[in-house]
């Protein structure tokens, strides 16, 4: 005997204590004058969970281009702090002052990610559906949204996500999927010919990683899926009612739309500058995404959504010979960011074991500057690590003050050097 069963309900008392509400995520705006309280649902529903999943060079995502099961809210308000001097009425916030709810959310309310303009007056975020996912935007003192903003008619990149960046008070650079509106590439009814795989006789240290690429299909899936086009996104807000309008292009470099496998792009504090982070062929089946070869290139933001080249910052080749040992890292500069308190400075970190932990060295990893007064061209060396470099803070003032962490796991050393 065989019949559909449905799925039952527990006791309320057990449903109540499930499903209870969470305490709200905060993020706090620049100016440091309000927060923006998100809501968090309770457990995923099944339609959630039996959504679609592809698993390819290490990644779990969704055909709709996001991330497969990625965390979302269902709700945003907004409070003004005590120690403010505005809230929304003119009137000064008290202690007790409840969030206020806005308005124009999208049904559903699924919101992924978000980030406020560096002036406080807005909150971009990323609202994912049936149909992928967007970009709205939330205006601060009319508690309102607005979207979904068009960006060149396709839908946003979520899949390696640094989906989205403010480019000034009044502009994004968003990430959209460049193949969205093209099918899927399909595999080969008949096997063209045996999968090979060389090992060229170098002994390498090998971890196991899960949903590695295996096949040419998996390969042309990871191209189709992963691909980004870069798009431009402008503010104009009216003078006569506040009411705000948007207008979307392509990032043009040289003529051509700024595409690739974008992993990760990165405005420069004053806006000047671009850096973004691609990953390329030739792709690796024993390793994932994150260890593909990777090139990291500076452009010059230009008027009009132009961008010009200024240098290619590293070119790294693929990491698939990463000891297996603690404290390993890859070789090359495999760090690559700004200085959040100088206009267009980059900070690099470079090792100089070639990350290899058993190796005699005398030092283990060099920080130095690049500055675009000169094309990040010259090196300004900051220091050189005995341990493995951690993490960097920089002080107000001059770049080249600041806090390096430093530590060695083998022997549980951590060390923080005041610069």
């Amino acid at each position: 005997m065989q019949w559909q069963a449905t799925y039952k309900q527990p006791p309320l008392s057990i449903v109540s204590l499930v499903d209870a509400p969470k305490e709200p995520s905060i993020y706090l705006s620049p100016d440091q004058k309000c927060v923006i309280l998100l809501e968090q649902p309770p457990l995923p529903s099944i339609a959630d969970l039996s959504d679609p999943e592809l698993k390819l060079g290490g990644l779990r995502f969704n055909p709709l281009f996001t991330s497969f099961r990625s965390s979302f809210y269902c709700g945003m308000a907004l409070k003004y702090l005590p120690d403010s001097d505005t809230s929304l009425n003119g009137e000064e916030p008290i202690l007790n002052d409840p969030a206020k709810p806005v308005s124009g959310l999208p049904k559903p309310c699924r919101i992924i990610s978000t980030i406020w303009s560096p002036c406080s007056r807005f909150v971009a975020f990323t609202n994912f559906d049936e149909n992928g996912v967007h970009l709205y935007i939330m205006v601060r003192d009319q508690l309102k949204v607005y979207g979904p903003v068009e960006t060149a008619g396709l839908p946003l990149n979520n899949i390696l996500h640094s989906t989205i960046i403010w480019s000034g008070e009044y502009s994004l650079i968003v990430k959209v999927a460049t193949h969205a509106q093209e099918k899927e590439p399909q595999p080969p009814k008949v096997p063209i010919g045996p999968i090979i795989e060389e090992s060229h006789g170098i002994r390498k240290p090998a971890r196991t990683y899960q949903d590695m690429l295996k096949t040419p299909h998996d390969r042309d899936l990871f191209i189709h899926y992963c691909t980004s086009t870069l798009c431009w996104v402008k503010l104009n807000i009216s003078n006569q009612n506040d009411e705000i309008t948007f207008s979307s292009s392509e990032l043009i470099v040289n003529k051509t739309s700024m595409s690739g496998i974008i992993s990760e792009i990165r405005c420069s504090p004053d806006f000047s500058h671009l850096l973004v982070h691609f990953i390329h062929e030739p792709f690796s089946s024993q390793v994932p995404y994150s260890r593909f070869p990777l090139t990291v290139v500076s452009y010059r933001i230009g008027e009009n959504a132009n961008c010009q080249l200024v240098k290619v910052i590293c070119d790294l080749p693929v990491a698939d010979s990463i000891p297996t040992a603690h404290d390993a890292c890859r070789p090359g500069r495999r760090i690559v960011s700004w200085v959040l308190n100088e206009n267009s400075s980059l900070y690099v970190v470079e090792a100089l074991d070639e990350g290899n932990p058993k190796k005699v060295s005398n030092f283990r990893d060099r920080i130095f500057l690049l500055h675009s007064s000169d094309n990040f061209e010259q090196e300004h060396e900051i220091t050189k690590t005995e341990l493995r470099y951690s993490e960097i803070l920089f002080l107000e003032g001059s770049g080249k003050r600041c806090l390096i962490r430093e530590r060695w796991w083998s022997s549980k050393i951590e060390i923080l050097n005041h610069l």
